[in-house]
């Protein structure tokens, strides 16, 4: 079951490649990232 709505507090320590790994499974499920 996927939340209707993602929003992803960023930290200093986020890599790149961490956040876009976030957005796109939480958009592979059919969650609305914002």
């Amino acid at each position: 079951m996927a939340p209707d709505l993602a929003i992803e507090v960023l930290s200093p320590g986020n890599t790149a490649k961490e956040i876009a790994t976030k957005i796109a499974n939480y958009m592979a499920v059919g969650t609305v990232v914002g």
